[in-house]
């Protein structure tokens, strides 16, 4: 369980965050993992084993989740993208693929946005291209809510939505797990997550510049941003292919891992 503290850069002061490494650092592949809204490196806990064989894998806890630093101060979705620049050189990592889980995808967007000299592939998994009017007062109210009452009060409801056509008999211990760790997460780290992805503000011009090859991907039952919001997400990329996840909903690697890591797998193979 390493932490780093990585430098300053530009407004934003040193931050201290936990990664996780599996595989082989020199087999000549990297895969860095970006975790969800209320996730963690934990999200990935099972998903990595089906990877970790053909890749060095690295997760991280975001700034403010997990067992990361969380600073006081607002944030927003660039800052993030800037926290993995930082991670990137720390870990002396100049060239890499990548792969983002709903929120995560938008972080893992604006790091090619930004750096796209840096992303080798892109797996966009349950993201979206944008957040709309709707989506972002209903993201702000679930953030006061949670300010006030705190994260149990609204698990239900939002792992509900998560898990989708998942949950009809028995829950299957991977969600048990889950639900126990969105629980225990910090609600003010959730919240200040939650405005930074209300901001969302992308334009052509930045979709543009993440010329890599992408696979988008999107759980069938995915009611938070289903499957046509992952084509619309495609759409706007000029290499990407879109793809549905059967049997899965928000969280395909936690809900499908073996399945999704092995079309994962092929495209980041891919020539």
């Amino acid at each position: 369980m390493p932490f780093l503290t990585l430098p300053g850069l530009g407004h934003l002061p040193a931050l201290m965050l936990r990664y996780e490494t599996w595989g082989d650092p020199q087999n000549g592949r990297t895969l860095v993992l970006v975790h969800e809204l209320g996730g963690s490196v934990e999200s990935f806990r099972d998903f990595v084993r089906h990877l970790s064989q053909d890749y060095f894998v690295i997760a991280y806890d975001q700034r403010c989740a997990g067992l990361s630093e969380e600073p006081v101060s607002s944030f927003s979705l660039d800052d993030l993208a800037d926290d993995m620049v930082r991670l990137a050189d720390a870990l002396d990592l100049p060239e890499f693929d990548l792969m983002g889980l709903a929120m995560g995808a938008v972080v893992a967007l604006h790091f090619a946005r930004s750096h796209p000299d840096r992303v080798r592939r892109l797996v966009l998994c349950d993201g979206t291209a944008a957040i709309d009017s709707n989506s972002s007062r209903y993201v702000l109210e679930r953030a006061s809510k949670i300010r006030q009452e705190g994260m149990r009060n609204v698990a239900l409801a939002s792992l509900q939505n998560s898990f989708r056509g998942l949950l009809d008999s028995e829950p299957p211990a991977y969600y048990l797990r889950y639900r126990d760790q969105f629980i225990a997460s910090s609600p003010q780290g959730y919240v200040m997550h939650s405005e930074a992805l209300a901001a969302m503000d992308l334009k052509d011009e930045d979709f543009a510049r993440v010329t890599c090859p992408t696979l988008v991907a999107t759980g069938r039952n995915d009611f938070i941003w289903p499957p046509e919001v992952g084509q619309a997400l495609a759409n706007r990329l000029p290499n990407a292919v879109f793809e549905v996840v059967e049997n899965a909903a928000h969280f395909p690697p936690l809900q499908q891992g073996e399945l999704f890591s092995r079309r994962m797998l092929q495209f980041l193979k891919a020539p």
